[in-house]
């Protein structure tokens, strides 16, 4: 009998599958970004050109193609607020700055078009209305100030760094039939985006070293050099220049070039070795990591890491801490995440703990490799962890939710990080490690370069069970609190 209900659960559940997929079903024609950038160090000025050739994916008709500005969300003005009130002093060091994209002009097919921007979305509307499968090309000409703050995209001296901040196409929800223009939330990683090329040129003073996604080369001329990249099947672009990094290049064993850019005096060789040591593993492990490169930055942001596709920016708290353990740990959730996050993607606003929990989980267990006493206990202290941050919690503690009912950074970790990894734990623990190993090559593998969800998961994690698992994501998911036994 509970074979037929559970098979009948999975029916019911593909069938809604087959709705919620399409609204997030990567396209295989991928767009092609080519930027342009120039960066002045003196006065932290950036004027930028941007070009999409976009095809329309939509499943519809479009007469207009949204972008998300996410570094309007640091507006004089603009709410709510990317950060939590109680974050105000580490993310404004010096006192308050604002930033902000102004949008110049915008071009269809180089032709001039009209556009508004609402907040952090900028709608370019078309002059003809885009047929399905049909291409268009859309420039966005723009320019911006860079404000001494510690966030995704922030300066500090001479160095400044540029997380979610040039103009990105918003993903298009067919179920929803329209625009996703979710606001930069406080919480987590509010962002959403699909697989792309980035073909992007930055010009800087000749001393400055900009590094950033992709595969990179310098041309130089006079005082000024511009360093272009190329970042083929990423989803975002992000970069960091300063006059002040030190660039150490280290070679994988599975052929990953991997580049530190540091500002602070530490061995990279000791710093950094957890970090290629993961990247092989995971590679070993999950599956191939599909890119040539991969960087770690130094910057000012105040939070330990930000993930971007083959780069992590890592702050200089983090890459100076006498805490070597939480260190590595920070770091090499960072580097799970370029496997999700990076390559599976997700949505981060409704789906958060796909990558977060995932990614720590997956982190956890490396560094407790060989270790299995030494993983039960981190993962005992994480329960009494999130219990702990439950009683404090106004909203619910389930896992599926959306990034918006939470009242601070802790509180979306606990649950979207630290409650999901304990449901990995306990999801290893029923199937065993063997299978639990296959779930995760499986659902790397059926998800690459597309966007997962909770259905996808599920149907990884059954496929390497050989069984059904309804029940325990119900419970682990769309419960409150933990589930019995969940604590071990």
């Amino acid at each position: 009998m509970k074979i037929l209900i559970c098979a009948l659960i999975t029916v019911l559940a593909l069938n809604h599958a087959v709705y919620l997929h399409a609204a997030v079903q990567e396209p295989l024609i991928r767009n092609e970004y080519s930027i342009s950038l120039e960066y002045f160090p003196e006065t932290r000025d950036i004027i930028g050109f941007q070009r999409v050739t976009y095809t329309n994916r939509t499943g519809s008709p479009q007469a207009r193609v949204l972008f998300n500005l996410y570094f309007n969300a640091f507006a004089e003005g603009y709410a709510p607020t990317p950060y939590f009130r109680r974050d105000f002093d580490a993310i404004f060091p010096k006192g308050i700055g604002y930033g902000g994209i102004n949008v110049i002009n915008t071009f269809v097919n180089g032709d001039m078009s009209r556009h508004s921007v609402n907040g952090t979305s900028l709608t370019v509307f078309l002059p003809f209305v885009l047929e399905k499968e049909q291409e268009v090309s859309i420039s966005v000409h723009f320019e911006a100030t860079i404000p001494e703050i510690s966030h995704r995209t922030g300066a500090n001296g001479n160095t400044a760094w540029f997380g979610n901040f040039v103009p990105l196409l918003s993903v298009y929800n067919r179920a929803e039939q329209q625009w996703r223009a979710d606001p930069y939330y406080p919480a987590g990683r509010p962002f959403f985006s699909n697989i792309a090329n980035f073909n992007v040129k930055i010009t800087t003073p000749a001393d400055y070293i900009v590094v950033g996604t992709g595969d990179a080369s310098v041309s130089e001329a006079g005082d000024h050099k511009t360093t272009a990249f190329n970042a083929v099947l990423v989803r975002d672009f992000a970069f960091a220049a300063s006059n002040e990094y030190r660039e150490t290049t280290f070679i994988s064993e599975s052929g990953v070039h991997v580049k530190t850019f540091m500002l602070s005096d530490i061995d990279e060789n000791t710093s950094f070795s957890i970090a290629i040591e993961a990247l092989d593993y995971f590679s070993e492990t999950i599956g191939g990591y599909p890119y040539k490169s991969f960087k770690i930055a130094e910057n000012g942001n105040y939070a330990a890491t930000a993930i971007y596709p083959q780069l992590i920016f890592v702050n200089t708290e983090t890459v100076q801490s006498a805490d070597k353990d939480e260190a590595a740990l920070q770091l090499v959730s960072a580097v799970a995440k370029q496997w999700f996050y990076g390559v599976v993607g997700n949505d981060q606003i409704r789906e958060a703990w796909l990558c977060d929990g995932l990614a720590y989980y997956t982190a956890v267990r490396f560094l407790n490799r060989g270790d299995e006493e030494g993983l039960e206990r981190h993962m005992t202290d994480l329960a009494a962890g999130v219990k702990r941050e439950i009683r404090l919690m106004e909203h619910s503690s389930a896992i599926a939710g959306h990034i918006s009912v939470y009242a601070s950074n802790a509180a979306h970790t606990a649950i979207q990080t630290h409650k999901a990894a304990l449901m990995f734990h306990a999801l290893r623990g029923l199937i065993g490690s063997e299978a639990y190993d296959e779930f995760l090559r499986i659902y790397y593998r059926t998800n690459y370069l597309a966007i997962a969800n909770e259905e996808s998961l599920i149907r990884a994690a059954e496929e390497a069970y050989n069984g059904c698992l309804r029940g325990f994501f119900d419970a682990w998911l769309h419960g409150e609190g933990l589930p019995e036994g969940g604590d071990r």
